[in-house]
């Protein structure tokens, strides 16, 4: 079971969602998880049982996730395998600006990775994650997670403005839009702007751009049902080969299998969070 809760207005500015993931022994079904890119970072939190974590475009083995983890963004698809046990595990999906805010880390550097919070964090901040695991309620244990990134959070840097300000205006265009042009509205050269996405995104524009653009072509399929020739002219690619080969790449499947007619094989969370997130 996957619950999302939104974030309270103290961490609005830094955080996209809280979710928490629950299984009972008594599902006895292997549950799993299909995750897209979706322009967000963030740290997890296994309290209690294992997940499977597996990078569908790589020949990497799957880890075994069991502790505390900080993951990057995501530019190919990622499965998480909940075994049919008692599990616990809680975290936030980070906005696109804010792991470096939160962290002190060059976004690229986490950049389709899922690292070990004890290899990244202070001893300090360690240390307030094991009182998160402490708390006894899922409610205290969010609230505090909450806490421990307002704290963590440093003030906000003219380059971080200046990334959410460029975000929003790609968000407004739904990635149909150039890098040519960002750079124009902005004033800024593309060196710069590939730096800055680098270091505060995570993702070079382009690649942002990409996301967003798939994203986008989801909820346009959902609200209208546009048979997949169409889709792919309306979401802004050049030819349906073109449509083909990402949705391929950010989800591991073809078209057919990934806009079906009956249940989409992401959860509807996910769905909603990227509703939300180009609603801003």
């Amino acid at each position: 079971m996957l619950v999302k809760y939104l974030p309270p207005g103290m961490v609005k500015d830094l955080v996209d969602s809280f979710f928490v993931i629950q299984t009972t022994a008594s599902q006895q079904n292997l549950l799993e998880d299909l995750i897209i890119p979706d322009g967000t970072h963030g740290i997890l939190f296994v309290e209690q049982g294992q997940i499977m974590r597996t990078e569908l475009n790589k020949e990497a083995p799957s880890a075994c996730l069991n502790k505390t983890y900080i993951f990057g963004q995501k530019s190919g698809p990622v499965t998480y395998r909940f075994e049919p046990a008692p599990l616990l595990a809680y975290g936030a999906k980070l906005k696109p600006c804010a792991l470096k805010s939160c962290f002190d880390l060059p976004a690229m550097e986490l950049t389709d990775r899922l690292v070990a919070a004890d290899m990244l964090l202070s001893t300090q901040q360690q240390l307030e994650c094991e009182k998160i695991y402490g708390t006894a309620s899922i409610t205290q244990k969010i609230l505090s997670l909450a806490g421990f990134l307002q704290q963590a959070a440093r003030t906000t840097s003219r380059q971080k403005a200046l990334g959410e300000a460029i975000l929003h205006h790609i968000h407004l265009h739904q990635g149909q839009i150039s890098i040519q042009e960002i750079c124009c509205f902005f004033k800024l050269n593309y060196k710069y702007l590939e730096r800055l996405f680098k270091q505060e995104v995570g993702l070079n524009p382009k690649m942002y751009c990409r996301i967003i653009r798939f994203n986008a072509s989801i909820l346009h399929y959902q609200k209208t049902s546009t048979p997949l020739t169409d889709l792919a002219y309306t979401a802004g690619y050049f030819d349906q080969m073109h449509f083909i080969k990402e949705v391929k790449r950010f989800t591991g499947l073809s078209p057919r299998q990934f806009f079906p007619t009956t249940i989409q094989p992401i959860a509807s969370e996910q769905v909603q969070g990227i509703k939300n997130r180009l609603a801003d």
